[in-house]
């Protein structure tokens, strides 16, 4: 898979600023839902969700990856409804299995949580031209506050 921006979405308008972001730069975008959220969301959210954001923005590279945490049956039940790509972070026993259900199936299988921009926690305003710093700069990535899903601050400043 091409190296993909990854957003932290929680609804449609922080999906939104992502998948718009990625659209006028031309770059792939991956919108993951929040962590261990299968259980919460169900797959027919997921499915909606990247439904309309097709609809809106057409000409997108996008993928949404559902995420079931360790839970292997939410994972099958949500390749097996339809969900474009799910994210597993359980045994590596289980998530065998499913990387075979998915390649199978033509679906993407994530085994870790890449890291990814926390739109939440930018004022609505402020998403898109964050939406484009993060896409416009691959090497940051790696360096995410994971408690805000944002880039982290260099000690001292």
């Amino acid at each position: 898979m091409t190296e993909r921006a990854a957003f932290l979405a929680r609804d449609l308008d922080q999906a939104r600023a992502a998948v718009m972001a990625g659209a006028e730069l031309g770059a792939p975008i991956l919108i993951l839902t929040p962590e261990d959220s299968a259980a919460a969301l169900g797959v027919l959210w997921t499915q909606e969700l990247a439904a309309h954001l097709r609809r809106e923005f057409p000409g997108a590279d996008l993928i949404l990856a559902f995420d079931c945490g360790d839970r292997a049956a939410l994972a099958h039940e949500a390749l097996r409804a339809g969900a474009e790509a799910v994210c597993f972070t359980g045994s590596e026993a289980q998530a065998h299995g499913l990387v075979a259900i998915a390649a199978e199936l033509g679906r993407t299988f994530l085994p870790t949580r890449p890291p990814a921009l926390d739109l939440s926690r930018l004022s609505p305003k402020g998403r898109a031209a964050a939406a484009k710093a993060w896409i416009g700069n691959p090497a940051g990535r790696a360096d995410v506050d994971p408690v805000v899903g944002l880039p982290g601050t260099p000690p001292g400043h």
